[in-house]
């Protein structure tokens, strides 16, 4: 029996306290037969010599050289120099399971599919994989190209996803005239609506394995301030709306609109707000949301739809003096920046996966604790009604007694934004009361 080979391309930029993580996930996979290229672009850390290191180590790894500083163009190069059969991505600053390549590759053989999509987990640090898994092919889940996409997306907080290549094995085949490209921000984007369209003669395969650990570090490009380079993600994210225009697919292009849309009212807001001067290089994406929002439809969709009070909840916690925010997830990070930005001032964020006491710019992080002052307002930044009613009961029985839901902060905080940035979506939202 032919033993298929696998490559694994592992763009390398910046990433010295990760990478080793990532490549002896790599090289202890079950599955031998791969071959590992990493693609190094020039930086001022340590990575090259880490790269040297494992590549003397293990014969299976390449090292490849690139002067761009750019993840498609990175990935690019790995597809062009892949030997492989089957090809897998892997970010440097991520890790897999040890039966990644192993459980992907016997879903695709045992199925005839092209490409398969295995579960992937946020982490913010390393997790120890014990468990071995079990390979049940009754449990693989077939679907067309086009049930692929309203599966994903319908599961995309369940840990599967439409835009991201590294849960994905795909066939050599489909890369003959497909590419990443020099997009810096959100290449899957542009990428996942071409390969998978390019698969559609054979079904998708999804297992809800868990085998790609997704790390979350405050450096990284989805979680530092945002960088001009993310105009780059209103090109990939129209770049593949335009796809299903050619393709005469309004199915596919009414599911990925609101993703469209969102991201262009975020990216818009979070770059005005760190680069106010530019605001003639940003002109193009206000042009296309208002050119978007022109279609009367659009005013009911979540995106620029506003809560009646929302004015109101902007002014009530505009009133505050100071505020505690609880919960220091993604929203409570993004929403601390936006009311700090707003002036609003956050005397202490409460969290209970805080080990010690911290003070950063003059905030306290800390657990929950007793102050004198029960009357001070609590942001509870938690997604999750249940959760929230739990925190919330537990801070009563603390003795606090004035909370501001989840919700009410995140409409206030989109009111202001708007007033802000988008003032024509502000204009429609008062003439619609």
């Amino acid at each position: 029996m032919i033993v298929p080979l696998v490559s694994v391309i592992i763009p390398v930029y910046k990433v010295e306290k990760y990478l080793a993580r990532c490549l002896e996930s790599v090289i202890n996979q079950t599955y031998k037969d791969l071959e590992i290229l990493l693609i190094y672009q020039e930086s001022d850390d340590d990575c090259l010599n880490i790269c040297k290191f494992y590549q003397n180590k293990d014969r299976r790894i390449k090292v490849l050289f690139l002067e761009e500083k750019c993840l498609g163009l990175a990935r690019d190069k790995g597809i062009d120099s892949a030997n492989g059969e089957w090809i897998v991505f892997v970010d440097s600053d991520d890790y897999v399971h040890p039966q990644y390549v192993e459980i992907l590759l016997k879903t695709v053989e045992s199925t005839g599919c092209l490409t398969a999509q295995c579960r992937y987990k946020k982490v913010f640090n390393t997790e120890e994989i014990t468990k071995r898994l079990s390979f049940e092919k009754e449990k693989v889940r077939l679907y067309s190209w086009k049930e692929y996409f309203f599966e994903v997306f319908s599961k995309s907080d369940n840990g599967h996803t439409p835009f991201g290549v590294w849960c994905n094995i795909y066939h050599k085949s489909l890369f003959k005239e497909i590419r990443f490209g020099n997009i810096r921000f959100a290449e899957d984007s542009w990428f996942t609506p071409r390969i998978i369209y390019a698969a559609k003669e054979k079904n998708i395969a999804i297992i809800d394995d868990t085998l790609y650990f997704y790390y979350q570090r405050e450096d990284s490009l989805l979680h530092q301030k945002p960088k001009m380079m993310r105009v780059d993600r209103f090109f990939a994210k129209n770049n593949a709306m335009n796809f299903w225009l050619k393709n005469n697919d309004t199915e596919m292009y009414t599911l990925f609109f609101s993703d469209y849309l969102n991201c262009l009212i975020l990216d818009y807001t979070d770059l005005m707000a760190a680069y106010p001067t530019q605001k003639d290089e940003l002109d193009m994406i206000r042009q296309e949301i208002y050119k978007v929002i022109n279609n009367e439809d659009v005013y009911y969709s979540e995106y620029t739809t506003l809560h009646p009070r929302a004015k109101n909840y902007w002014e009530m916690i505009a009133e505050q003096k100071r505020i505690i925010l609880y919960g220091y997830g993604e929203r409570g990070k993004e929403y601390k920046e936006w009311l700090m930005k707003f002036g609003i001032r956050i005397e202490e964020i409460w969290d209970l996966k805080f080990e010690s006491q911290e003070i950063v710019d003059g905030i306290l992080y800390t657990k929950p604790h007793e102050l004198d002052d029960k009357q001070i307002p609590i942001a509870i930044m938690i997604e999750n009604r249940f959760i929230m009613g739990q925190v919330m009961s537990n801070l009563r029985e603390m003795g606090y007694e004035v909370f501001i839901n989840y919700r009410i902060v995140e409409q206030a905080i989109k009111y202001k934004k708007y007033e802000m940035y988008l003032p024509e979506i502000i204009e429609n939202y008062r003439r619609l009361l």
